[in-house]
């Protein structure tokens, strides 16, 4: 009985071991995926300039104004005439309802990015963006919602969201599509 005790010892001494080492090899390689509380219970992300930078210069593209009045001048919608083509020759467009599940997505993506740079939960310090406000937030979201992200205004997402109901209404009047294989 004495030597079940024994192993019972060292096995719970190895098991100590290896937490110890465990703790003590921990070069905090995981600590950009952990959220940090302040004693202000302001929450603080991890700091990365390069995600800083994308989010900059992805906010300048759904936020781009566009030229004499010209959609096509901006990024975002000169790539979705661009993804719209339905053969690598780019003789002909995709039909309504081949590129409305194109524009949606694009719609959500501009969407997310949109509140990622107005509303952001960490503050991005490399490009000067602070944290969401605690209070006045759809204050702050109604002012740039009204002159970017409605139908009928100059930017992308008016755009996209003018073709969507296009299509829509294109895809309504074609009928149902019926695929044979």
């Amino acid at each position: 009985a004495e030597e079940y005790e024994n192993e019972d010892e060292d096995s719970d001494e190895e098991e100590e071991e290896d937490n110890e080492e465990y703790s003590e090899d921990d070069d905090g390689s995981d600590a950009e995926s952990f959220t940090v509380w302040s004693s202000n219970s302001q929450e603080i992300g991890p700091d990365d300039p390069a995600a800083d930078v994308v989010l900059q210069f992805c906010y300048h593209m759904v936020t781009e104004d566009f030229e004499d009045g010209r959609s096509s001048s901006t990024m975002l919608v000169y790539f979705s005439a661009v993804r719209g083509l339905s053969t690598p020759s780019g003789d002909e467009y995709l039909r309504p309802h081949r590129f409305t599940p194109i524009l949606s997505r694009l719609i959500y993506c501009a969407r997310l990015i949109f509140l990622e740079a107005l509303l952001p939960r960490f503050p991005h310090k490399y490009v000067g963006i602070a944290s969401r406000p605690r209070y006045g937030q759809l204050k702050t979201l109604n002012a740039v919602r009204r002159e970017r992200m409605c139908d009928g205004t100059l930017s992308p997402m008016g755009e996209f969201l003018s073709l969507l109901a296009y299509g829509n209404a294109l895809q309504r009047c074609e009928g149902p599509v019926y695929h044979f294989h």
